[in-house]
C-alpha cells in the first residue's frame, strides 16, 4: 500500500486545515485517525458531518489519486521535503502535489507577487528582480496568476510555483502550457489540491498563506487599490516573515497598497542588492576586500563582459550576443561587476563601465 495512502485520505475527509491538526495532535498519524475513525475528536457545529466523512469515506478515492498521480508524473511530497520555513509554519499542509525538480526546495528562496493588473513598469521590474536574485543563487516562489506572477515564471528558469488549483486543472486556463515551461526548464510546481481540484475563491486563501510561508521573505512588486496581495503581506506579518516592497509615486494608481505595505512595515527596496545584502550572499564582501587592496581581479568572464561593454552602454541581451555566454552567467558577473563599482545600469537599464581594466 502506498505510504501517502492515508494522508491523502485525511484531507479528503477532514477538508478544512485546522481539523487535520486537530486529529493529528490526537493521534500523531492520519493512519492512526483512520483505524480509529478520529472518535476522540470533536469539531464544534460541524462535528456530525465531519465524523460522518471520517466512517464512510473508504480509502477507494484516495487510491485513485495515487494511480492518477502516476500516470500523469505527479509526486507527492511531505514535510521531509518542505523547506524549514514552510514545516514550522501554523499552516503546513500534511502533503503537497509536486512536478518538477524538488531538489529546488533546498536553495534559500524569496517569493515574488503581486497584481494580476500589472503595467509595463511593474513587469520590468518583476523580470529583472526575479532574474538578478535568481542569478545571485536565490531560489525564487511565485504564484501562478496574470500579471506580476506570470512575468516572473517566463523570466527565470528553476521557478517554483504554487497553484490555487490541481496540477491537471491549471487556472488561468490559458495558463496551460506554463506547467510545461515550469517543468521543462528545470522547475516546480505544487499545489495542496488533488490533481483534478478546480480554483475554488476559497483555495486561494491557501495558496497565499503558502507562498508566504514557504519562502525566508516575500517580495510584493506592485499592487493597487484592493489588491489581493494584501492578504499575503498580512501572512507574512502573521509568520513572521519579511515583506519587501517596491516603492512608487504617491499618484500612481498601481502602486496604491504597495506604498501602503511600506508604511505598515514592508522593507523598502529599490534594488536586487538590497535583497542579496539581507541574504547574506558573499558578493558585498568580495567588492569590499577588492576595494581595500585599490585593484581588481577579474576573471576571463568579467574581461569578456568588460570587453563587449567597452565605452557604449548596452543590454544584457546585446552581452550574451556578443559573448556567447548565456543569460544567468552574464546576470551573476554584472552583479558582481555592480558590487565592485565596475559597472552601472543607466536610466535605459543598459550596463555601462565606471572604470577601466
Amino acid at each position: 500500500m502506498d505510504k501517502y495512502i492515508y494522508d491523502i485520505w485525511l484531507t479528503d475527509v477532514a477538508k478544512a486545515p485546522s481539523y487535520i491538526e486537530r486529529l493529528l495532535d490526537e493521534y500523531k498519524t492520519a493512519e492512526a485517525v483512520y483505524k480509529d475513525k478520529g472518535r476522540k475528536c470533536s469539531f464544534g457545529r460541524n462535528d456530525q458531518a465531519v465524523h460522518q466523512n471520517l466512517e464512510n469515506i473508504s480509502l477507494n478515492h484516495a487510491e485513485s489519486i495515487i494511480e492518477k498521480c502516476r500516470a500523469n508524473n505527479i509526486e507527492i511530497i511531505d514535510k521531509r521535503d518542505f523547506p524549514d520555513y514552510l514545516q514550522n509554519s501554523p499552516v503546513c499542509p500534511l502533503i503537497l502535489y509536486a512536478k518538477g525538480n524538488k531538489e529546488l526546495l533546498k536553495m534559500p528562496l524569496i517569493t515574488i507577487t503581486g497584481t494580476r493588473k500589472a503595467n509595463f513598469e511593474g513587469r520590468e521590474n518583476a523580470r529583472k528582480f526575479s532574474q538578478i536574485l535568481s542569478a545571485a543563487g536565490i531560489g525564487i516562489v511565485t504564484g501562478f496568476a496574470d500579471g506580476i506572477e506570470e512575468t516572473v515564471i517566463n523570466s527565470v528558469d528553476k521557478v517554483i510555483s504554487v497553484l490555487p488549483c490541481g496540477l491537471l486543472n491549471p487556472y488561468p486556463k490559458a495558463h496551460y502550457k506554463l506547467i510545461e515551461k515550469i517543468e521543462a526548464t528545470g522547475g516546480l510546481a505544487l499545489s495542496p489540491f488533488q490533481p483534478d481540484t478546480e480554483a475554488y475563491r476559497w483555495n486561494f486563501s491557501l495558496r497565499n498563506k503558502i507562498l508566504a510561508a514557504l519562502s525566508e521573505s516575500t517580495l510584493i512588486v506592485q499592487a493597487g487599490q484592493h489588491s489581493a496581495t494584501s492578504m499575503i503581506f498580512k501572512n507574512c506579518a502573521d509568520y513572521s516573515r519579511n515583506c519587501y516592497a517596491i516603492p512608487g509615486s504617491i499618484d500612481d494608481g498601481y502602486y496604491i497598497s504597495t506604498n501602503e505595505f511600506l508604511k505598515n512595515g514592508a522593507s523598502l527596496v529599490t534594488s536586487p542588492v538590497d535583497i542579496i545584502e539581507d541574504y547574506g550572499i558573499k558578493y558585498r564582501e568580495i567588492a569590499l576586500i577588492e576595494e581595500e587592496k585599490k585593484e581588481y581581479f577579474f576573471s576571463d568572464v568579467q574581461k569578456k563582459i568588460i570587453d563587449a561593454i567597452k565605452d557604449t552602454p548596452i543590454s544584457c541581451d546585446k552581452i550574451c550576443q556578443m559573448t556567447g555566454l548565456d543569460t544567468g552567467t552574464v546576470l551573476t558577473e554584472i552583479l558582481q561587476l555592480e558590487l565592485m563599482d565596475v559597472v552601472a545600469r543607466n536610466d535605459e537599464d543598459k550596463i555601462k563601465l565606471i572604470i577601466k581594466e
